[in-house]
């Protein structure tokens, strides 16, 4: 899912016209979602009405949690989220078992679904194997994400 800041709303957290994919959604009273904004080592909260969703598709990583919160009811988010009900407190807080929890989908979901900015696709060779069009070192790939990401020069491209 990817969401982007609607047009004249402010945030001093995202960019205007930069698609943001999202690692979680709070749903109740109003709806959150979060993404990881430009200066944070944490998802920020966006709230629905400051966003245009760009990509409705939900992450596969993606679990169903249900809250006893007078704000939220129900998360959508990876497991350790959506189990817990403290772990956006600890993520903010600094905790380093939520901070893994974060590191281990962050490239997942932002991987997961491409945004429609991306137009360069790599190049496959046979099987696993992929070729990068800009720095041409190959690579192997067993994961399903629509975007890959050379190792060698770290540019994003569309699995072909």
């Amino acid at each position: 899912m990817f969401i982007k800041l609607k047009h004249g709303h402010h945030s001093e957290h995202i960019k205007p016209d930069r698609a943001y994919p999202v690692f979680a959604i709070y749903i109740g009273s109003t709806s959150d979602f979060l993404v990881m904004g430009e200066s944070h080592s944490f998802p920020v909260s966006m709230n629905i009405r400051e966003i245009d969703i760009l990509d409705n598709r939900l992450s596969k990583y993606w679990e169903y949690g249900c809250y006893d919160s007078d704000k939220w009811s129900t998360i959508l988010s990876f497991r350790e989220w959506s189990s817990d009900s403290y772990f956006y407190q600890n993520l903010v807080e600094g905790n380093e078992n939520a901070r893994e929890a974060l590191l281990k989908y962050q490239a997942k979901i932002e991987n997961e679904y491409a945004d429609s900015s991306l137009n360069e696709s790599a190049i496959k060779l046979n099987n696993e194997w992929y070729q990068c069009p800009f720095c041409d070192d190959p690579w192997t790939d067993t994961e399903e994400s629509e975007v890959l990401v050379c190792p060698s020069c770290k540019s994003k491209l569309l699995r072909s």
